[in-house]
């Protein structure tokens, strides 16, 4: 910035000798500071004149009028939500978020719509590219579409993290007991629990070891998170063989939320650019309400209405960590669900592929390991439902039984191990 010297900025000419000097000394700075300024070699930022009308009306034309020129299916693919549910949260986020809403600066000039600034959120969230990826086409810079981005997160999560990020009300466990009954033969079994882990590209303290593992070398949050059977994701949290079988298939659940919710939002698959905890959690909340809400929509939710329980005063006892970790309680209840599973006789496809479990090919395999087996219980102190098991059942259902955790489990019991 060049200051007006007295050519330029006219400077009262009295004859007052004290209106002269100051007249001199201003001279003097504003030549001093133009000098340094000529000399100075930080580079100046351009203007960028960004035509965010024409934008606007390219986008509206591409996907939201009445004969847009990509259709329902290519919205879907690029936006990761159906056309009715995106215009829905637009929507309820313009009318509660000031931010969002359209207004004029101080030039008289629009500011961008609402619509604009959710599509460079969602876009964001989609492909995982960084926030200046879509400034030809949406007309908008880096800064504000990070600011986009961050105050979509918050608004998904004030907006709908009520419903779509509740803890299972009475109404939802009684549904999620029936339909992972009946499709796991497990009864009382809320869901599948796992960990994955997100990379923190732009961790402050990298070079300090934080958030780094031995097996993983690079800053990472990891996110714990429970599922059903239709994917909808019940809790997670971020922290800094027929038994087998069903075991192994029902974990497949929360292994394909994972891989559903990190596949449809790649800014979840991508190493995240967010410098702040803060942030990265309200990005991986609000993918998680947005991966909820689109299972809603869809109609694959186990339990898609939400019935908030009366107010209760909850009465928990103080022994309950105790119960909970209690390994005896543990062995207990996983071997009454292995002889559970294992009086129901069901017949599992003998496939690699599907089950992963180790393959027997003839009878006589199948006897030799039955024979260890037995000896084994035979040499223990107490005898066990499973020896019965063993000696009773047919060569399938000994095929089955061989190729779980239960005799790992009783031989613990035993003091085998």
């Amino acid at each position: 910035m060049k200051f007006p010297t007295d050519s330029t900025f006219p400077i009262s000419s009295d004859t007052d000798s004290e209106s002269s000097s100051d007249n001199d000394t201003l001279n003097y700075f504003v030549s001093v500071y133009n000098e340094l300024d000529a000399e100075s070699s930080r580079p100046k930022k351009k203007m960028v004149d960004r035509d965010r009308i024409r934008a606007n009306e390219v986008l509206m034309n591409d996907y939201f009028v009445e004969n847009p020129l990509y259709n329902a299916e290519t919205f879907r693919d690029r936006f990761r939500l159906p056309k009715e549910l995106f215009l829905k949260i637009v929507g309820d986020i313009e009318a509660s978020e000031e931010w969002f809403q359209e207004r004029y600066d101080a030039r008289g000039k629009p500011s961008f719509t609402p619509i604009q600034k959710c599509t460079s959120a969602i876009r964001q969230l989609a492909t995982g590219n960084p926030p200046d990826q879509y400034d030809e086409y949406l007309a908008m810079s880096e800064r504000t579409s990070r600011e986009c981005l961050q105050f979509f997160c918050n608004a998904v999560i004030k907006l709908y993290a009520n419903e779509f990020l509740r803890k299972p009300t009475s109404h939802d466990i009684s549904r999620i007991y029936a339909a992972h009954e009946a499709r796991w033969h497990f009864p009382g079994m809320l869901g599948s629990i796992d960990c994955t882990h997100i990379e923190w590209k732009n961790c402050p303290r990298e070079l300090r070891g934080a958030y780094v593992r031995g097996d993983i070398k690079r800053p990472t949050i990891i996110l714990e998170a429970v599922t059903s059977n239709d994917l909808w994701i019940w809790h997670s949290y971020s922290v800094f063989q027929a038994f087998k079988k069903l075991q192994e298939s029902a974990r497949k659940d929360v292994e394909r939320a994972f891989g559903v919710l990190k596949g449809r939002w790649g800014i979840l698959h991508r190493p995240v650019r967010s410098m702040t905890k803060k942030s990265i959690h309200s990005i991986v909340y609000a993918c998680i309400i947005l991966h909820n809400m689109l299972i809603k929509h869809d109609g694959r939710a186990i339990s898609p209405d939400w019935v908030p329980d009366p107010p209760t005063q909850v009465q928990v006892p103080q022994d309950i960590h105790l119960q909970l970790r209690n390994e005896e309680t543990h062995f207990r209840l996983r071997f009454d669900l292995i002889e559970l599973v294992g009086s129901l006789g069901l017949e599992f496809p003998d496939s690699d592929e599907e089950f992963r479990i180790r393959r027997f090919t003839t009878e006589d395999e199948i006897d030799k390991v039955v024979e260890l087996t037995v000896n084994q219980v035979e040499k223990s102190k107490e005898m066990s439902p499973l020896y019965e098991m063993l000696r009773k059942s047919s060569i399938s259902k000994i095929y089955y039984g061989l190729n779980t955790s239960s005799i790992r489990v009783y031989r613990r019991d035993a003091g085998l191990y």
